[in-house]
């Protein structure tokens, strides 16, 4: 699943995880969790750069994720990964070593000021991960998880500075992939400023079409 930072990865990742009975893979919650639970590891160390807006060393997130999908002898749902064009080529030459492949690449596409709002409203749950998206006037209001009830909170990275960084990191390392999937016949564009149930419904029908 691609799309810049704020376009409905994580959401429609699940959704399409869950729908399909397939593992969800997010690299970024990988990173965040590794970062809380054992912020001493070399893991979780590479990962402190998520909280200023920046990505992970290429090697260290493919090490990450080869780990993972070895778990698996089914199809999974990868969130977020890959992110670069050298993640890409790395992942591409491990799939090969193992026998797999990269069935298809969704992307969602959103305009950068739609993203900006976005993110700036959006809140993670500190209990149960669940990620709100909040009207501008109510996201310092303390509202709490509509799913658990616990504090939600505002991520370092969906902070003004870190949004700006990330929407710029994300155009000059990540846009690129768009061409290369393009080449391959794998991109499935989908209109991210749709409802969240119209974006999933677009995801299906274009997976149950194409595969």
């Amino acid at each position: 699943m691609m799309g810049p930072p704020g376009s409905g990865k994580g959401t429609q990742s699940a959704r399409i995880a869950e729908h399909f009975r397939v593992p969800h893979l997010s690299t970024g919650a990988l990173f965040r969790a590794a970062l809380e639970n054992d912020p001493e590891s070399d893991v979780a160390k590479a990962a402190a750069v998520i909280t200023n807006g920046g990505l992970v060393d290429d090697s260290v997130v493919m090490d990450v994720v080869a780990a993972v999908l070895t778990e698996y002898d089914c199809n999974v749902v990868l969130d977020g990964f890959p992110r670069t064009t050298h993640q890409a080529d790395l992942f591409e030459h491990w799939l090969f070593s193992v026998g797999r492949q990269i069935d298809k690449v969704v992307f969602l596409h959103v305009p950068n000021d739609e993203l900006v709002e976005r993110l700036g409203a959006r809140r993670t749950c500190k209990a149960c991960g669940y990620i709100a998206s909040l009207r501008l006037e109510d996201a310092d209001t303390g509202i709490p998880c509509p799913r658990c009830g616990e504090d939600l909170y505002r991520r370092e990275d969906d902070r003004p500075t870190a949004i700006s960084r990330r929407l710029a990191i994300y155009e000059s390392l990540t846009a690129p992939l768009l061409a290369k999937y393009i080449a391959t016949g794998q991109l499935l564009s989908i209109d991210g400023t749709q409802s969240p149930d119209g974006v999933f419904k677009n995801i299906c029908d274009s997976i149950t079409n194409q595969i």
